[in-house]
């Protein structure tokens, strides 16, 4: 595997030839086994997502047809990537909830507790 490294020819420095570098095929191999583990916790219909972060639009990637929208305590946006937000108060959350793991276990159990409901920590 080889990686070249070019700049524009205003910096004159010499190309660097860089072998052996894994990072990108690493780093490929993460999201393909992150997307394995996002499919394999989903194995019903309806979820709703918890946040409207960039994690939380992670997930709905990988998951569009299993996603119904999205929940938000602190957002007043209506809409993000096309399916509606609302606020936990507006909706009965009555299927489970996809809470991305950057908000970590304890965030997922004070939601389970405030909220009586299911949240999945991805």
């Amino acid at each position: 595997e080889i990686l070249f490294v070019i700049t524009k020819q205003k910096y004159k420095r010499p190309y660097k030839l860089i072998t052996n570098d894994n990072s990108l095929k690493n780093s490929i191999n993460y999201l393909k086994n992150l997307k394995i583990k996002i499919l394999k916790n989903l194995n019903q219909s309806d979820y709703y997502i918890f946040g409207t972060t960039v994690n939380a639009a992670f997930i709905y990637e990988f998951a569009k047809d299993k996603i119904s929208f999205f929940i938000d305590e602190n957002n007043d946006k209506k809409y993000f990537k096309k399916l509606n937000v609302y606020k936990p108060n507006e909706i009965n959350l009555k299927f489970n909830t996809i809470v991305p793991s950057i908000f970590g276990k304890e965030l997922t159990n004070k939601l389970q507790k405030k909220y009586n409901s299911k949240f999945i920590l991805i």
